[in-house]
């Protein structure tokens, strides 16, 4: 059996869980960090989830809703768009952890090592994630600033 490859970030935030959960799950906030996409989605458990260009309306990333509890977690499905959800998808889990002052969002992906090129898939969604908490981060800059997230 393969060594299980996923991905695992924690990263902090100088928010509170609503706002946090707002850029994780608005279109209109996802699009700025998420490689210009708006995630799209009911957050019914079973309903499905897509991630779709917002200036080409092309959908780039589908998948399944598996867990859904507003402010606090969300696990989903992913697969590309032209492949069907296979039996052991791959899955994203954010959880996010209120603090006084502070929210941490635990970010999980995987496991890859089951999936054809595994081990090309995990190391550049292990490098997309790094671009893409920078990117969220900066939405939190701003908002220190005096601009407001949600």
């Amino acid at each position: 059996m393969s060594k299980a490859l996923i991905i695992q970030k924690i990263v902090k935030f100088p928010t509170d869980a609503e706002t946090l959960w707002t850029a994780l799950t608005d279109p209109q906030y996802t699009s700025q960090y998420m490689y210009g996409c708006e995630l799209i989605s009911d957050w019914v458990p079973g309903h499905d989830i897509v991630w779709k260009g917002a200036s080409d309306g092309m959908v780039y990333v589908k998948g399944k809703i598996l867990e859904c509890r507003e402010g606090e977690k969300l696990r989903f499905s992913t697969a590309a768009p032209d492949k069907e959800i296979p039996e052991n998808p791959v899955t994203v889990t954010y959880e996010l952890i209120p603090h006084k002052d502070y929210v941490m969002l635990s970010i999980t992906q995987g496991d890859y090592a089951n999936m054809e090129n595994g081990k090309e898939h995990y190391q550049n969604s292990l490098e997309g994630w790094d671009e893409v908490i920078e990117d969220l981060k900066g939405l939190f800059e701003e908002e220190e600033e005096g601009d407001e997230v949600a």
